[in-house]
């Protein structure tokens, strides 16, 4: 049976967009299986080490943007050789790493303080095929097949919900991350032989590079450093707010405004689908088309963001007692002030990679002013938690305003320049 490909913008947007609702369900319903399945000192070799995985896999993110930013370059044959150089060089590293992962295992187990040194063979595979199937969900996302994207993220959040579940029972928290792995490998499968355009092969994996290949490479370090840094940067303030409560609080103080952050961070993750909504539809050679799809891509978020603050302002009382317990009673505004702070993040994202795509430079001068600003002035104001949290949200868009007044300066110089008449300054 051959399946329909859906070319409908708005179709396809909202398939992608509720297939990926439905696969961030099934991770979440995940780890309330598994507290009931696993020991409790099972469960937390689990849940660190896959925290780790998370961690790495964000910056992952990195190589998603730079896949999309080379199909809107090149196109699909060219782009595709160039993925396959860099998915070649990233496994044979990562290969690398697994051996000295494996090597320095003991010392990590003591480390981490995990009762099961095998856990580390899991991690180091699923860590190897997150590296192509990251890299091909940027290439599709490209070529826009976001419908592809969705039913493979779905298929392999319930393959590891299954699997983790069944194997976790069996045999414990290595089990169950084996399970994961299962789920990753399925979802690849799927991908493979889903109907649509020729994914980037793994054959060249252990092929000697080209010195060819090594010049391209070396003309794009610089690039590839930049986005590792964009999406780094924007990925540790996303969950930068609970590790400075940490820091600056008492314990029970910083563990009330965790519960907090985590009801914002769910927000967080919906409105990021609209980021992988809209970078696919950039186009490197018609900025007219992107100002009109940004511009509306911002009038969508700036109406979820105006619903969900009204929803939070009318109701925060009531349901933030009720979905957390009688403790919470009174703080509906540290959940306003941290879901404008993590809705901020997501429209800096969405302008961040928008540049990264487009390949300038700048990307990183705004996300470099937004992470020096929120480093800074938090630790130096904040008294409590509510203080905390609103001032990483003012330092967020005061980064915001140091990168729009830098970029006007220079652009002015560069107008006064061009006429020929020198700055007085």
């Amino acid at each position: 049976m051959k399946i329909p490909n859906v070319k409908n913008f708005y179709v396809k947007s909202s398939l992608f967009t509720i297939l990926s609702l439905a696969a961030a369900a099934c991770s979440y319903f995940l780890y309330p299986i598994l507290i009931r399945i696993l020991p409790a000192s099972e469960f937390g070799d689990f849940a660190v080490t896959t925290t780790m995985l998370n961690q790495i896999l964000s910056i992952f993110l990195a190589l998603n943007i730079i896949s999309v930013h080379l199909v809107k370059k090149y196109g699909e044959a060219e782009s595709r050789h160039y993925i396959q150089i860099i998915q070649k060089i990233l496994l044979q590293v990562f290969i690398g790493l697994c051996v000295i992962v494996v090597i320095l295992s003991p010392q990590l187990k003591d480390l981490l303080k995990i009762n099961h040194i095998a856990l580390f063979i899991p991690l180091g595979l699923i860590l190897l095929a997150s590296v192509p199937v990251t890299i091909w969900n940027g290439f599709l996302q490209g070529h826009k097949e976001l419908v592809r994207i969705g039913i493979f993220s779905v298929s392999a959040s319930l393959a590891k919900l299954i699997f983790a579940s069944i194997f976790g029972l069996l045999l414990g928290a290595v089990g169950a991350l084996f399970g994961i792995l299962v789920g990753t490998l399925l979802g690849i499968a799927i991908l493979q032989f889903y109907p649509g355009v020729r994914l980037p092969s793994l054959r060249s994996t252990f092929e000697k590079t080209s010195k060819k290949d090594l010049r391209f490479l070396s003309q794009l370090k610089f690039y590839i450093l930049q986005a590792i840094f964009v999406v780094g940067a924007l990925g540790f303030l996303q969950g930068y707010d609970i590790t400075l409560a940490k820091t600056l609080f008492e314990p029970q103080l910083a563990g009330t405004y965790s519960g907090i952050a985590v009801l914002s961070y769910v927000l967080y993750y919906v409105c990021f689908i609209l980021v992988w909504i809209v970078l696919p539809e950039v186009d490197v050679k018609n900025p007219k088309n992107n100002r009109r799809i940004i511009g509306t891509a911002y009038k969508i978020f700036g109406l979820i963001a105006v619903a969900a603050v009204g929803a939070e302002l009318l109701l925060g009382n009531i349901l933030v007692p009720l979905i957390l317990g009688a403790q919470y009673e009174g703080k509906m505004l540290w959940l306003v002030y941290a879901t404008l702070y993590q809705l901020t993040l997501v429209g800096i994202a969405l302008y961040a990679f928008y540049l990264l795509i487009r390949h300038k430079g700048r990307a990183v001068l705004l996300v470099a002013y937004v992470l020096l600003c929120c480093l800074v002035l938090p630790s130096l104001i904040a008294h409590t938690p509510e203080e905390m949290i609103m001032t990483l949200l003012l330092s967020s868009l005061g980064g915001v305003i140091l990168y729009i007044i830098t970029i006007n300066a220079v652009n002015l110089v560069r107008r006064v320049r061009s006429n020929g008449i020198l700055p007085i300054w």
